[in-house]
């Protein structure tokens, strides 16, 4: 490994953070064990927030597919279910022109064959958005403290109607409307939407801003 830790190509702090990972999934509700900050970086920024991710796993996967009249061994790192489908995905630094040709080589028989979509994740899928993964990795912890959280059935079914009716608003507006109930509950019910696909949240620096936009996703 480099004396650049991986994390040096998707945040601004440039400092080492081990490339090693034990991180909570609230969407999944498993540990996940991530080998690499590019790992991270996917998980947080493509995965635990996708509202088109049902449920996902990371191991060493791997499986046979017959291209062009041979066999290949092909190794993945994550096996993604979206709502549309299956999807096993590989992740490396970076992708050049003879590894784009072969997603597309694995991509089209492992479809022929199973109905199964293959994408290989690199550097320059993750680095646009590299200025999210610390935001959406505080987001992450406060759900996770707060995951066993009872939150009452009241405010649920506010937070639903409301939402259900409003469709779109600022964070400060809805804590102001939903004042009746406490504005820490209501901030872990609307993170907790998010989490699970039911709202959008539109952020620059953090989540947590007052000022941050929601919008209920379209069914």
């Amino acid at each position: 490994m480099s004396g650049k830790s991986k994390t040096y190509n998707f945040t601004s702090r440039k400092k080492s953070f081990g490339n090693y990972w034990l991180v909570y999934s609230n969407k999944t509700g498993v540990i996940l064990k991530l080998v690499s900050d590019r790992e991270v970086a996917h998980w947080i920024l493509n995965l635990e927030f996708n509202p088109n991710v049902q449920t996902f796993k990371f191991d060493d996967f791997s499986t046979n597919i017959l291209i062009d009249g041979l066999m290949h061994d092909i190794k993945y790192r994550a096996l993604v279910q979206y709502s549309c489908g299956l999807e096993y995905q590989f992740i490396s630094v970076e992708k050049n022109d003879l590894a784009k040709s072969r997603e597309k080589s694995i991509d089209a028989a492992l479809w022929r064959a199973t109905h199964i979509k293959f994408r290989h994740i690199s550097d320059e899928d993750l680095v646009p958005r590299r200025h999210h993964v610390f935001p959406l990795l505080r987001l992450s912890a406060f759900l996770t403290a707060n995951k066993d959280q009872f939150i009452s059935p009241g405010l649920i079914d506010g937070v639903d109607a409301y939402i259900g009716k409003m469709r779109r608003g600022i964070v400060a507006k809805y804590l102001t409307d939903m004042g009746d109930f406490s504005k820490s509950a209501l901030m872990l019910q609307l993170y907790r939407l998010y989490n699970s696909g039911v709202i959008a949240l539109s952020f620059v620096e953090t989540p947590f801003m007052y000022g941050s936009l929601w919008e209920l996703r379209h069914e």
